[in-house]
């Protein structure tokens, strides 16, 4: 079973409603380094090195967005969430016209994470 399935709870990781467009975030605080992990239709995962107290994650995963995509912090809002890993930031006011755009911009800001084995 894809534990990736588990941690996301919504069927589209960038969807628009509205005016508004709408990122499923999978949160990994306390990380080393900042930066998107993974991307695929289920969410987005973000680590980030705040801890997840006082609302210092949050607050993080709105600054990392709101520089990736290059938006004012005004125009990226944390929607649901703000207690687990699993949040729903929305992105309102933007030139960005598709879900497209908006994944190929976070595509910059892949981080990879090497797991090595020692046998």
């Amino acid at each position: 079973m894809n534990i990736l399935k588990l941690q996301c709870f919504n069927k589209s990781s960038v969807t628009k409603m509205g005016e508004k467009f709408f990122l499923t975030i999978y949160a990994k605080p306390n990380s080393k380094k900042v930066g998107v992990t993974e991307i695929n239709e289920e969410c987005i995962s973000i680590s980030i090195n705040a801890p997840p107290v006082e609302g210092k994650a949050n607050t993080a995963i709105v600054e990392f967005l709101s520089d990736a995509l290059g938006l004012s912090k005004s125009r990226v809002q944390l929607e649901r969430g703000s207690k687990n890993k699993n949040k729903v930031v929305s992105i309102i006011d933007s030139d960005y016209t598709s879900a497209e755009q908006i994944i190929n911009q976070l595509k910059k800001h892949l981080i990879y994470l090497f797991l090595f084995i020692l046998v």
